[in-house]
């Protein structure tokens, strides 16, 4: 489905040669905040960093596909500011989102587009894992190296490089599971508040 929505985009491309050519580099930093599903921890309690950079070419003059790598910590834990009997599970990904953006709302005085908005499928791959849950002593290795995700970003421009950004993300791949067992689970839910700094821009 994806795939045929950007072919789509590159077919309108090749009628449309008025946009700019070139690319945009942006330095994204920010939080997660993360869950995960059938751990029996409520709450989007696990605070984690996301870091990297992301390339981006246009295809229209309001369309970009672009791909990143990103620094992702994602987990659970039972509070947030860590008081009392503390369990949690930290999970470190190198994650490598693809995505369509589409901008609007242009700022003359700014010569950018104040909104994009975000479709991404990002693939990650697992490098470390950190537990105190009881559940998973001696079996975080069971958890999968690899996860695949769907996830959709919002990106308000405060400045002519500089933005506000806010995703939702979730996990379409169950991330945990026991060889020669019928149990498995767990899937990622994150919310992501993040800043965008751009290093070549062409809006």
């Amino acid at each position: 489905m994806l795939t045929g929505f950007l072919l789509s985009v590159i077919q309108l491309d090749a009628q449309n040669s008025s946009y700019q050519k070139g690319f945009n580099a942006e330095l994204l930093f920010g939080l997660n905040f993360s869950q995960l599903d059938g751990d029996r921890l409520s709450g989007f309690n696990k605070a984690g960093i996301r870091t990297g950079l992301q390339i981006g070419v246009p295809v229209t003059e309001r369309n970009d596909i672009s791909l990143g790598i990103l620094f992702d910590q994602r987990g659970s834990r039972n509070n947030i500011f860590g008081t009392g009997f503390n369990q949690h599970i930290s999970l470190d990904y190198i994650s490598f989102p693809l995505s369509l953006s589409h901008k609007s709302w242009m700022f003359e005085d700014m010569n950018r587009y104040k909104i994009r908005v975000y479709g991404s499928i990002i693939p990650a791959r697992l490098f470390k894992i950190r537990s105190s849950h009881p559940d998973f002593n001696n079996a975080t290795e069971k958890f999968k190296k690899w996860d695949l995700s769907i996830a959709v970003r919002l990106a308000y421009a405060i400045g002519t490089r500089s933005s506000l950004q806010l995703r939702l993300e979730r996990s379409i791949l169950k991330m945990y599971s026991i060889p020669n067992s019928n149990i498995t689970g767990l899937q990622s839910y994150l919310i992501s508040v993040q800043v965008g700094y751009i290093l070549n821009h062409i809006d």
